[in-house]
């Protein structure tokens, strides 16, 4: 048998063109940065530094979200902006002086931004990525759009607020369950009706917590808004105040983190859902949750529904595609164990399919069937200084009525009234 010779320079330049192909294959399909493949590690050959600003001390901006972003995107740098003022204008001036790729915000900051028109516009940059929008809380999206409809933040997590009770107790003294929806002042009935049964019947909320709930899911107003001038509705807030002094100078109304219901001692808590843990634990009696109180007019709008950390892209960011990476980072189905385990306590996922499913079988449906209240607090006149200095003037004459029984709640009013229009003025003087 006759074998003929290959020739030595054609085997090797056909070898080099295969290498040659082979390289080039490699080169084509290993760097493609936003190919399906490496979809993954989009960012992980990439040296970029995203300039991040918010609340946050360092040690916590890493703990809740920054151990996480690391590891998935290794060459990330963060450089971190700590907001020195919790004033929505000061804030506005920071960003605008610091120029921050990411900005992490809450409700009221948020709003402020966004009237300035600070904020990108998330629709597009979701319409040219694999996010898909629907899959998501809708509540959340409808709550951080615009009056235009732009999508100017989003956020991976919803903390809500519930009602905890103790069925036992609830059995024991043969007074109905609590439900969904109810109206503050059903609320406040029921808790009265445990007065003298050795049980406390609300805890977790502080007299002047509850009043401001109230105000909150009944809209109260105390600035009109044609004059300017202040103005309290006397009836509906001395009858509020009532009902708070009734159930709190009997001890019926305690504020606090939940001891006394994990003891067993109180009827209801009202808190956030990092208490579901800690019942499960103690495994001592039989609860359930309801919603926390609404408006009467208004069952279905939710005051107690909180995005407290929202992410909002500047207009003005450097490093958009890095930062709307992150974003959807936080917002992935990966994410998810993560930020159970250390973001805030009590959050959900806004993932839609996984809202119901991240505290055992506690039934949570109820919660997300309600709309968000979009109302500001009292008045979007009037700056955050103020409403803090408002609730600290509530609180002290509610504390001094509890510990006088002879304080009636007209005086409470009349008090509140007196002390806001010497703090008005001064806002108004500052404004000015």
């Amino acid at each position: 048998m006759q074998f003929n010779r290959i020739n030595d320079n054609a085997l090797i330049c056909r070898g080099v063109l295969i290498l040659v192909m082979m390289s080039m294959f490699l080169l084509v399909t290993g760097c493609g940065f936003f190919s399906p493949s490496s979809n993954n590690n989009k960012k992980n050959n990439l040296e970029t530094e995203l300039t991040i600003y918010s609340s946050f001390q360092e040690q916590f901006f890493y703990k809740y979200y920054g151990n996480y972003l690391i590891q998935k995107y290794p060459n990330i740098k963060f450089r971190l902006i700590q907001s020195i003022s919790m004033n929505a204008e000061e804030m506005t001036k920071e960003i605008q002086q610091s120029k921050p790729d990411l900005i992490i915000t809450w409700k009221d900051n948020f709003r402020e931004l966004q009237k300035q028109n600070m904020l990108t516009d998330l629709n597009t940059l979701a319409q040219s990525s694999d996010i898909n929008l629907e899959d998501y809380y809708p509540e959340m999206i409808s709550t951080l759009q615009n009056d235009t409809g732009q999508l100017n933040g989003l956020s991976p997590t919803v903390n809500p607020s519930v009602v905890f009770y103790n069925k036992n107790l609830f059995d024991t003294n043969k007074i109905d369950y609590p439900t969904n929806q109810m109206s503050w002042d059903e609320m406040l009935s029921l808790t009265q009706r445990f007065i003298g049964s050795g049980t406390t019947g609300l805890t977790g909320k502080s007299p002047v917590g509850v009043l401001s709930a109230i105000a909150k899911s009944k809209g109260w107003k105390i600035v009109d808004t044609q004059s300017k001038d202040l103005s309290f509705n006397s009836q509906e807030w001395t009858s509020s105040i009532q009902n708070i002094l009734d159930s709190s100078k009997v001890g019926n109304l305690i504020n606090d983190t939940g001891e006394l219901f994990i003891q067993g001692k109180a009827a209801m808590y009202y808190g956030t859902l990092d208490m579901v843990p800690k019942l499960m634990e103690k495994n001592s009696f039989a609860w359930e949750v309801v919603t926390t109180p609404v408006d009467s007019l208004n069952r279905d709008i939710s005051s107690d529904i909180n995005f407290y950390d929202i992410f909002c892209i500047s207009k003005e960011a450097s490093q958009k595609e890095a930062a709307w990476e992150v974003i959807q980072a936080l917002l992935s189905e990966e994410s998810i164990t993560y930020l159970q385990n250390n973001s805030i306590p009590g959050s959900v996922s806004t993932l839609s399919k996984y809202m119901n499913s991240q505290y055992g079988n506690i039934d949570l449906s109820a919660i997300w069937m309600q709309k968000i209240n979009k109302n500001p607090y009292l008045s979007s006149e009037l700056s955050r200084s103020f409403i803090d200095q408002f609730d600290e003037i509530v609180d002290a004459v509610l504390t001094k009525a509890i510990q006088n029984q002879n304080i009636t709640s007209a005086e409470c009013f009349k008090e509140i009234e007196e002390q806001t229009e010497i703090l008005y003025q001064e806002e108004f003087h500052t404004k000015k």
